[in-house]
């Protein structure tokens, strides 16, 4: 439910679960698929594009990939006025002690946020 708002946007956190992944492509064995849900909300003068690219995963300090097979990817363009929800996968170490997704807040700055995962 954390919210994060920048000049241009607001991105709720919605949810996250464990996700079976697509049938013909599994995890690695020892990972899982997550699925993280985020609601985004344009609230700047001009249109907005928000992609999954967007997104960076940490498990336990150490990137993980993403996953690109799961339903109703976080990939759009925000008119005015738009909000859209959408998800971002990772596939992750089944142990993992913690899981942070990073958000590039500003391309330019480097700046980021953190959504804690686990």
């Amino acid at each position: 439910g954390e919210t994060l708002t920048t000049n241009t946007l607001k991105i709720t956190y919605k949810s996250s679960a464990d996700d079976k992944g697509a049938q013909y492509f599994p995890a690695a064995s020892g990972n899982k698929i997550i699925k993280l849900t985020f609601e985004i909300e344009n609230i700047s003068s001009t249109d907005q594009i928000v992609s999954v690219y967007d997104f960076k995963c940490y498990s336990d300090d150490v990137a993980s990939s993403a996953y690109y097979y799961g339903d109703n990817g976080l990939s759009t363009q925000l008119f005015l006025p738009a909000e859209s929800t959408g998800n971002v996968y990772f596939e992750v170490p089944q142990n993992a002690n913690s899981i942070d997704v990073e958000y590039e807040t500003n391309y330019w700055s480097g700046n980021k946020a953190i959504f804690v995962v686990k």
